[in-house]
């Protein structure tokens, strides 16, 4: 949903990055209990093809982003997530806002996205 009706593989990555952020951050009881290990049932089909699903919108979308630069879709793809969740957590646990100052949740909501913008920038390929 986060990217219907945008045409700019960036925009798009952008609009992935910053709804993955959105969701944790507005929701961070059912963030903390999607990633929870001891919650999860490995071994459960439904759960794999949920996850390879969702992770596949997010290849789809960095493989139009990355297209032609040095990185691949799947490296781009881990760390977009690795980086969106990482933000997600030191949101939460205060940490970003304490080495930045940051004082207000709109400070700090400004500076995740324009986080989230910045990584959309560093992974496109030169021009």
């Amino acid at each position: 949903a986060a990217v219907r009706g945008l045409t700019d593989p960036a925009a798009r990555f952008t609009a992935v990055g910053r709804a993955y952020l959105a969701f944790g951050l507005g929701n961070p009881e059912l963030f903390d209990l999607m990633f929870r290990a001891t919650e999860l049932d490995r071994d459960d089909p439904a759960l794999a093809r949920a996850h390879r699903e969702s992770f596949s919108i997010l290849g789809d979308i960095a493989s139009e982003t990355a297209e032609g630069s040095t990185g691949n879709s799947t490296d781009v793809s881990l760390l977009a997530w690795a980086a969106a969740h990482g933000l997600v957590l030191l949101v939460q646990g205060g940490a970003l806002q304490s080495l930045t100052g940051l004082t207000t949740p709109d400070e700090t909501d400004a500076v995740a996205h324009h986080l989230t913008d910045t990584f959309t920038t560093l992974v496109q390929p030169p021009h």
